[in-house]
């Protein structure tokens, strides 16, 4: 899938197996199951880099909390945002959207 990166891979409790690399200035995971089955491909974004949609959402719906992570997901089925909101002493708040930047459900 990436022929020209170099991934460190490690075994995951799940028994998947998760090779992490940098691609164009981003952090990459790409996860297999153990037959060699891709899982899913996750691209860490800048903030700036989310839709306007997705900020928008975040700002009026989730107000005094901000986005400490935000991925791009590629999966079999689909792809979509993943941010993660942080939250002091509490759990963090996970949110999908769809690439069009609409909440998933």
């Amino acid at each position: 899938m990436y022929p020209n990166v170099t991934a460190t891979w490690e075994k995951e409790t799940n028994g998947q197996i998760k090779g992490e690399f940098y691609l164009d200035y981003h952090e990459m995971e790409v996860w297999f199951k153990k037959d060699g089955t891709w899982v899913m491909t996750v691209k860490d974004l800048n903030i700036n880099e989310l839709p306007q949609a997705v900020l928008d959402y975040v700002s009026a719906n989730y107000k005094g909390l901000q986005i400490d992570d935000a991925d791009w997901v590629e999966t079999p089925t689909g792809n979509y945002y993943r941010v993660e909101l942080d939250r002091e002493d509490k759990n963090d708040i996970i949110l999908n959207f769809t690439p069009a930047g609409e909440p998933m459900p």
